[in-house]
C-alpha cells in the first residue's frame, strides 16, 4: 500500500478543529473591535454632549448677565427720585417704572401673559425676572438749561443720532429724572407733545416733563427744571424666563429653552418680541440678596425691590441628545449656578 508523499500531506487543508478555533479567534477579534467602537462612540457623544451643555450654560449667563446687572440703572444717579410721565403707566409691564426690577415665582405668572405650552410661552412652575433701565450707549446729553417754565419745550441735545420717532426715554440731571416718549425731532432737539401714541405706544400724559419745580438754590437764582449737561437715553425693557422651544414635548428638558422677551420700536410700531437664548436649558431659579443684607431670600421675600444689590442664578441645563457615559438612554444635566450684582437701581 503506497503512502501519501509528505509534500502533498500539506496540500490537504485544515481540519475542523482548526477550522473552529480560528473562527472564534476572529469572532473575539472582531466583537473587541466592536466593543470598543461602542465605547468611544458612547464617549465621544458624552463630550460632545457636554460641550454642548458648557455653550448654552456660558451664552445663558453671559447675555442674561449682561442685561440684568444693568437693572434700575439711569445715566445719571441710581438713587434719584423717578417721575413717569406716559399715559397709562400701569397699562402695560413695560411701561410701569416704578421698579427696575421684579421677581416671579414659579407658580406666579406674568400679570399680561399667562403660562402656556405653545412655542415662546413661559413653562408653568419656572421662575422669571423682570428688567427696566436706561441703555448708556444711547444716552445724549443736554446742550441748554430748561427752566422749569419751560420744561413742555424741545430738549437740547448734541445729537439724535441713534434715537427714534416713539422711542422711550429717559431725562435726568443730578437732581431727577422722568420717564417720557420722544414724539418728534427737530434738529437735535427732542420733542415730547402730549396725546395718545400711535402703534401700540402710550404717548405722554402731558407735554410738560415731570421734573419740578426745583425754586431757587442758595443764592436765590432759579435753578433749571433740566440743567445742562444733563443726560438723555433709551429705555430698555426684558423679561427672562423658560419658555417651551415648540421642537419637542414641553415636558420634556430638551422642549424648553432660556427666553428674552425685549420690547422693540420697530418704525413707530411697539411689540414683544421673545427670543430664544439658549435651548434644552428646563428650569431656572433665582435668590434676591438685599444691600447689606446677609441671606438670599426667594421673590416672596423680597419688601423692597430696590434694595436688591444681587441676584443668584441657577439653571438646569440638559443635552440636546441622548447619551450618557454611563447610560446611553439617558441624557446628560447639569446644574450650574452663577451670582450676578446689580450695578444701579431706579429705587
Amino acid at each position: 500500500m503506497k503512502r501519501a508523499h509528505p509534500r502533498l500531506r500539506t496540500n490537504l487543508g485544515v481540519s475542523l478543529v482548526e477550522l473552529m478555533i480560528s473562527m472564534v479567534l476572529g469572532l473575539i477579534v472582531a466583537g473587541a473591535a466592536v466593543a470598543m467602537f461602542a465605547t468611544n462612540r458612547v464617549t465621544y457623544s458624552a463630550s460632545e454632549n457636554m460641550g454642548r451643555i458648557q455653550e448654552a450654560g456660558r451664552a445663558a449667563f453671559e447675555l442674561m448677565a449682561r442685561d440684568v446687572r444693568e437693572a434700575g440703572g439711569n445715566p445719571c444717579d441710581a438713587n434719584l427720585p423717578l417721575s413717569n410721565g406716559l399715559n397709562s403707566p400701569t397699562g402695560n409691564w413695560w411701561k410701569n417704572w416704578n421698579n427696575g426690577l421684579i421677581g416671579y415665582a414659579g407658580t406666579t405668572a406674568f400679570p399680561d401673559v399667562a403660562f402656556g405650552t405653545t412655542a415662546g410661552a413661559r413653562v408653568s412652575g419656572t421662575e422669571a425676572i423682570e428688567v427696566k433701565y436706561g441703555e448708556l450707549p444711547s444716552t445724549v446729553n443736554t446742550t441748554a438749561n430748561l427752566s422749569d417754565a419751560n420744561l413742555n419745550q424741545p430738549i437740547p441735545v448734541r445729537t439724535v443720532t441713534g434715537l427714534t420717532t416713539n422711542d422711550l426715554l429717559i431725562a435726568c440731571d443730578y437732581r431727577g429724572a422722568t420717564v417720557f416718549q420722544a414724539t418728534s425731532f427737530v434738529g437735535n432737539t427732542i420733542l415730547h407733545a402730549s396725546g395718545a401714541g400711535t402703534g401700540g405706544s402710550p404717548g405722554n400724559a402731558s407735554a410738560t416733563l415731570l421734573l419740578g419745580p426745583h425754586g431757587n438754590d442758595k443764592d436765590g437764582v432759579a435753578m433749571p427744571g433740566l440743567a445742562i449737561n444733563g443726560m438723555v437715553s433709551k429705555l430698555k425693557a426684558s423679561r427672562w424666563y423658560i419658555g417651551c422651544n415648540g421642537r419637542a414635548d414641553c415636558a420634556e428638558p430638551v422642549g424648553r429653552s432660556l427666553y428674552q422677551s425685549s420690547l422693540v420700536n420697530n418704525a413707530g410700531t411697539f411689540s414683544v418680541v421673545n427670543d430664544e437664548i439658549a435651548n434644552g436649558v428646563s428650569n431656572m431659579t433665582m435668590r434676591y440678596l438685599a444691600s447689606g443684607g446677609t441671606n438670599y431670600t426667594t421673590s416672596a421675600g423680597v419688601t423692597n425691590w430696590g434694595a436688591v444689590g444681587a441676584i443668584k442664578v441657577t439653571l438646569t441645563i440638559s443635552a440636546p441628545d441622548r447619551g450618557g457615559s454611563t447610560d446611553s438612554n439617558a441624557a446628560i444635566s447639569r446644574t450650574v449656578q452663577h451670582v450676578i450684582s446689580l450695578r444701579n437701581n431706579l429705587l
